[in-house]
Order: structure tokens, then sequence, then C-alpha cells
């Protein structure tokens, strides 16, 4: 995967993985289980950059055809969807066709005590205008429930 290292070389780049990310992947190779960023990375993480951490992990493990990793990160994403992450976590599902993921999106922003501070964000703004089809899933699940 990385070619020959000797002793002149010091680094070898991935391509579009930082490292906390790489580490996260290598973690789940060696043990078979979902990473903790608390032990990835010194002192606690926030919130937020745990679950960019974790976005960033379910890309890549799908990048790398890593399937249980992947099943793992998405479930952990449905788990923990707010109405500050809902809009980013939509966004993956979209670009990368989680199907799960992206239905736990829909049924947290059609949840009555949540819809309104999601939908009147520019963060979910700008989402409809790039993919205006989501609005159209949205309302017709709306119209199911």
């Amino acid at each position: 995967m990385f070619g020959t290292m000797d002793q002149t070389s010091k680094r070898e780049n991935v391509a579009g993985i930082t490292a906390v990310v790489f580490k996260g992947l290598i973690h789940f190779m060696y043990t078979d289980a979902l990473p903790d960023l608390n032990h990835l990375v010194s002192g606690k993480s926030s919130e937020a950059s745990s679950i960019s951490f974790y976005q960033d992990l379910i890309v890549v493990a799908d990048q790398y055809k890593v399937k249980g990793l992947q099943t793992l990160c998405e479930d952990y994403l449905c788990r923990t969807i707010s109405v500050g992450t809902v809009v980013s976590s939509l966004t993956i599902a979209e670009e990368n066709s989680y199907g799960k993921l992206k239905e736990e999106c829909f049924r947290f922003i059609l949840d009555e005590k949540n819809c309104k501070a999601i939908t009147l964000t520019r963060a979910f703004h700008n989402l409809v205008a790039k993919w205006p089809s989501l609005l159209d899933e949205l309302l017709m699940k709306d119209q199911e429930k």
C-alpha cells in the first residue's frame, strides 16, 4: 500500500486522509472495533470534532472498502444526530449513498421539535440549493407521516 520505506524516508502520505483518521482506520483493522477519538488524540475532544472525525472516517472506510468500519460509523452517526450536525451528516449521506444515515437525518429533521431550528439555517438552505431533490424527498416523507 505504501511501498518500501528505507531509513531515509521520514513520512509517507496517504492522499486525503488526516493522521487521526488514518489512526482510526488502522485501529479498526487491528481491533475490529470503532475507535474512540479521545484515545487517538491527546486531550478530550468536543462533540463537534468527534462527529467530524466519524464523518471523515466513514468516507475513508468507504473509499478503502472497509465495510465493517463503514457500518459502525454509520450507526454511530445515526445515534448522535443533533440540530448542529444533521446537515453535515445528511450531506455525507447524500454524497456517498448512505441510505440508513440519510433516512435517520430525514426522521430527525421532520421531528416537530427540530424542524424549524434546522430548516431556518443557512446550512440547510445551501444543502437544498445544491440538491433540490432532497427537499422533494423530505416533503414526501413528511406527507407519509
